[in-house]
């Protein structure tokens, strides 16, 4: 296995400077938009698979940023600026690695508030399922580094800032072409968000540059795109819009757990297509612990409750590529950090996992 070096996507950056003017291209609105929950709309710029092509990846990455990003109604909605990889096996079936920025649900957690975080994301339909994993408060107008590196067999490595923040665990080989931009569950929305220095490092250990090359699907041109070599852009115009902000949370202490973890249970089973989940088990352990559930690494580790749904779930609000579907499953974890009361992790499988290997279970 070859050692990545995560800062090799950095020393690139005069390059970068000086290639931004190429390809200049600003999309024109065109049809209506069709963001809904079930079918989200996106901008992006694409390489390789993600427009027909073929562009062995070992390795992706680019730096994110956003002046903006909200939704109307962050209790029906999110908004994403983020990169995504696929893998060789996504000719197959849906394998994907993700990771960015997201305001609005999908961080809600059941208590009424909601959130603007990083986050990562992956799709294994070989028995593993979808995952997203959340790393903290986002903030506007910063740049920071995001990237992926294949680790050897089907793994990468999920890094930003330069710092590894997980392991996407069989999600295939080596990828195959990727994008980056905007996804979105509605239009009534802001975004003004830019990526800088985005890259790709071949099969052959060399490290292109990105073309411009602008799709929109679903968004009818409804956020004005540009770029250029390394460099892509979407905006809506930030208007009036109130800078987005994470809620912090408070600490759930095990007497008021239950109650909390009923509410979180029953609003993460709705948004992903159940009913009202009956018989809910959940278990105390440690954030590593609960990765490990769902066959995926993590670098950070905190107290956490575990919670196992059973039902019928389509994650609507799940983030998903654009052209590929939205996960399915009969299970669902979700794991809530006693810290802060938020939802740290949510998986959808048709695995049922075993919560007594974390500890004593106790029933909702």
């Amino acid at each position: 296995m070859r050692r990545r070096i995560v800062t090799r996507l950095t020393l690139a950056t005069v390059v970068a400077t000086s290639t931004i003017a190429l390809d200049l291209a600003v999309a024109t609105p065109g049809q209506a938009a069709t963001c809904t929950g079930g079918s989200h709309c996106y901008a992006l710029d694409n390489y390789g698979s993600m427009v027909g092509g073929y562009a062995p990846t070992n390795a992706q990455g680019g730096d994110l940023e956003v002046d903006c990003l909200s939704v109307g109604n962050r209790n029906t909605d999110f908004i994403d600026w983020e990169m995504w990889q696929p893998t060789s096996q996504n000719l197959s079936g849906s394998y994907w690695v993700e990771e960015g920025m997201t305001a609005g649900t999908v961080v809600d957690g059941g208590t009424g508030h909601t959130g603007f975080e990083w986050f990562w994301a992956d799709n294994r339909p070989n028995g593993l399922g979808y995952a997203e994993h959340y790393l903290g408060g986002a903030s506007t107008g910063n740049y920071t580094n995001v990237s992926f590196y294949w680790q050897g067999n089907a793994n990468w490595g999920v890094y930003r800032g330069g710092s590894q923040v997980g392991t996407s665990v069989g999600t295939g080989a080596n990828g195959w072409g990727g994008n980056a931009g905007m996804e979105s569950t509605t239009t009534a929305a802001t975004v003004q968000g830019n990526l800088h220095n985005y890259q790709y490092e071949d099969n052959h250990n060399v490290w292109h540059w990105v073309g411009l090359d602008i799709t929109q699907p679903g968004s009818g041109g409804w956020a004005r795109t540009s770029g250029g070599t390394g460099y892509f852009a979407a905006t809506t115009g930030c208007g009036a819009a109130a800078k987005p902000a994470d809620y912090a949370g408070a600490p759930l202490a095990p007497a008021a757990a239950p109650a909390a973890l009923q509410a979180i249970a029953k609003q993460e089973a709705v948004r992903n297509g159940g009913a009202a989940p009956a018989g809910v088990k959940y278990v105390t352990s440690t954030r590593k612990q609960a990765a490990a559930l769902m066959n995926t690494q993590l670098a950070t580790d905190e107290p956490v409750y575990v919670m196992q749904l059973s039902g019928t779930f389509v994650g609507d609000h799940a983030h998903v590529p654009q052209g590929n579907p939205k996960p399915t499953g009969t299970s669902m974890i979700v794991v809530v950090s006693a810290a802060t009361g938020k939802v740290v992790d949510m998986a959808i499988s048709d695995h049922t996992a075993n919560l007594s290997a974390l500890g004593a279970v106790s029933g909702l």
